[in-house]
């Protein structure tokens, strides 16, 4: 995500999941669609949030427990 490593596997996409759920409680994610091909589901999804995540600020902020928003 954001030229980060990407999450494999579902244990990894539901802790990425949980992380923002968890900072950023008022993010909506809404079901654009759920097609289902050859076995596996693919699931298209709308993130709304505002402004511009900054994958670098935001560790940052988690490593060093820091509230309150970027200034960017």
């Amino acid at each position: 995500m954001n030229g980060g490593a990407p999450a494999v596997g579902r244990s990894a996409i539901s802790e990425v999941a949980q992380s923002f759920m968890t900072t950023f409680p008022d993010l909506k994610l809404t079901l654009d669609g759920l097609v289902v091909q050859r076995g596996q589901a693919v699931y298209g999804w709308t993130l709304e949030s505002r402004g511009r995540f900054d994958n670098a600020d935001y560790q940052r902020q988690l490593a060093h427990d820091v509230e309150g928003e970027a200034s960017h």
